[in-house]
């Protein structure tokens, strides 16, 4: 009866070991699935943070887009502009040309006036003078009626032709003066929008400069934004990485445990076979 009573002692202590050393895997194990499990959370927030830089390099790749559309059609009306100031000063010198020609037109015009008014004057000055006699003799010396009337129409002549060149001229003058002041105030007008084409290209030049800092911040920042990101994405492959170390820890140690109990089943199963 003793040994029966002791016999089942041994086997409830057996019984108990085999429980405690079951246990014993199961504990150790809970550190592996610890692990997982603030290996998984670690991932999740990395996994956030991830698509966080992601949508911030995707914010700030659209804003270099759209600054670098913006310095383009900037550059494109700077050129515009600059070729219109090209354009307006070829016309200036065109029209300084024309003056200087107009202006030499009206030297030599002016200069034409006075040697045939000078030539008037002296024509008249010896008719004048010489009325008395010389031309007296010469009219009243003719030998016919006609001719004497020729000769009073020809001095007339000289003297309407004289008048009349001297009207020309001075129309002539006229109107050369009028085509100078033309010029002049076409001329002025040209360089009041060549200053305002400068204002203008000096404004844009402004505007490009400050645009071309703004993109290079924008670009700053977007590999700031894509450098976040390849650490976050880094940081998130390790945790992988790790947590697969993990799984396959965690599936071995399943295995030997699930052996380990298996082996002692079958030792428990052999003493009681014995006894």
């Amino acid at each position: 009866m003793r040994q029966r009573i002791h016999k089942s002692v041994l086997l409830c202590l057996l019984t108990v070991a085999l429980v405690f050393s079951g246990i014993l895997p199961v504990l150790a194990e809970k550190t592996t699935e610890q692990k997982l499990a603030e290996t998984s959370d670690t991932i999740e927030e990395l996994q956030k943070k991830s698509k966080e830089a992601k949508a911030k390099l995707d914010a700030a790749k659209q804003e270099q887009s759209v600054i670098g559309e913006k310095l383009d059609e900037l550059n494109r009306q700077l050129e515009e502009v600059q070729q219109a100031l090209a354009d307006i000063e070829a016309r200036i010198t065109k029209k300084n040309d024309q003056i200087a020609s107009t202006e030499e037109e009206l030297a030599d015009m002016e200069k034409q006036r006075v040697e045939r008014y000078e030539a008037m004057k002296v024509r008249i000055r010896f008719m004048y003078e010489n009325s008395d006699s010389t031309m007296l003799d010469s009219f009243f010396g003719s030998s016919s009626m006609s001719e004497f009337l020729n000769r009073v129409e020809y001095f007339s002549q000289v003297v309407a032709y004289d008048r009349e060149q001297l009207t020309e001229y001075q129309n002539l003058l006229a109107g050369l003066e009028e085509k100078k002041q033309l010029y002049e105030g076409q001329k002025e007008e040209l360089v009041a929008l060549q200053q305002e084409q400068q204002e203008q290209l000096d404004r844009l030049s402004g505007l490009v400069a400050d645009t071309r800092e703004d993109l290079q911040i924008a670009g700053a920042a977007a590999e700031d934004a894509k450098d976040a990101l390849n650490d976050v994405d880094g940081q998130l492959q390790e945790q992988l990485d790790y947590e697969a170390v993990l799984e396959a820890q965690k599936a071995a140690e399943d295995k030997a445990r699930m052996e380990e109990i298996k082996r002692q089943e079958e030792e428990l199963k052999r003493k009681r076979e014995e006894e």
